[in-house]
């Protein structure tokens, strides 16, 4: 069995890797991950190892690669698509560690050139996962450090990773609203209502309060428009303002309160692109709509709105 290991999130990876390679796992991994792995006192194998490439274009172009892709994508119930991996000498890769590198958080914080922005694109990690989670049949691809000790547990009893598990996974790595109400649970947040898909057919989730909500988990870092709602006890307002001010979000705030002070307070002190008082966020053609920081740059709807769409014509004379 092979697994290959590229992380942008190395939380948790060593003693994966580690668990992996004590189980007989063949373990390949990415140059950045290799260093944090090797840094802690493990030793895996470098994608080089398998495509006999080094790493291109100042290391964008690492697993593009058919001994990476091949290894993926090859059917397990295809004879034909297996004896051309033998035929190649391209070994099959079982297990696939991926998650993605969060997309330019500077972006709508601090003005950002285009050349960075476009180097801030995680291209490598999105194919893998995508081409793991198409093979799903027969490939674990794994999005998240939430998922390491259920595979670790399955591969120590089962010797592999179940077509049950593979299946929930591949519905994972993409961040959808039960993905991070499953994530932030494993975590450690409780549920005090809701946590679960409902029984009945279409894609319905149950109304969920959440918590206990750890600040790094999906719930507290992600924008989840769905009916999550993730419960946090502060002293103060300060406290609150810092609250919602830490992350690299800012779409839109509500802010409920009897004092006219203390509304206005949040109105300024907020990082974000909306701040409703006793309302909840909601467009309205009247009024400019957007966020901040990691949530967009720009506005629809209102006059600024329209404003996006035009261009302004400069005309200067003399009288």
């Amino acid at each position: 069995m092979r697994a290959l290991l590229s992380v942008a999130n190395r939380d948790g990876i060593g003693p994966f890797a580690r668990d992996l390679l004590e189980l007989g796992v063949e373990v390949f991994a990415t140059d950045g991950t290799r260093e944090v792995l090797a840094s802690d006192g493990i030793e895996v194998g470098p994608i080089s190892a398998l495509t006999a490439v080094p790493p291109l274009l100042g290391g964008q172009v690492k697993t593009f690669h058919p001994a990476v892709y091949a290894g993926i994508l090859a059917r397990r119930d295809r004879p034909d698509q297996l004896a051309e991996l033998a035929e190649q000498g391209i070994g099959q890769i079982d297990v696939v560690v991926v998650n993605v590198k969060p997309f330019a958080p500077q972006v709508g914080a601090r003005v950002v050139p285009l050349d960075e922005a476009i180097e801030m694109i995680d291209v490598g990690g999105v194919a893998l996962l995508s081409a793991a989670a198409r093979n799903y049949a027969g490939v674990a691809a794994v999005p998240d450090p939430a998922y390491y000790p259920q595979v670790l547990a399955e591969l120590r009893t089962r010797g592999q990773v179940s077509a049950e598990l593979r299946q929930r996974l591949d519905l994972r790595w993409i961040p959808d609203l039960a993905f991070v109400a499953d994530t932030s649970i494993e975590r450690g947040a409780r549920v005090r209502a809701g946590g679960a898909p409902l029984d009945r057919p279409g894609w319905f989730y149950a109304p969920t309060v959440l918590t206990g909500v750890p600040r790094d988990a999906p719930a507290a870092t992600e924008e989840v428009f769905g009916p999550v709602a993730p419960i946090f006890r502060v002293p103060d307002t300060a406290d609150a303002i810092a609250l919602a001010n830490a992350t690299p979000l800012g779409l839109g705030a509500s802010v409920w309160t009897r004092e006219p002070g203390e509304a206005a307070r949040a109105v300024e002190e907020i990082d974000a692109g909306m701040v409703f008082v006793n309302a909840m966020v909601a467009s309205d053609p009247r009024f400019p709509f957007g966020g901040v920081k990691a949530s967009g740059y720009g506005r629809e709807v209102g006059l600024e709105g329209l404003r996006e769409f035009v261009n302004v014509k400069t005309v200067r004379g003399t009288a």
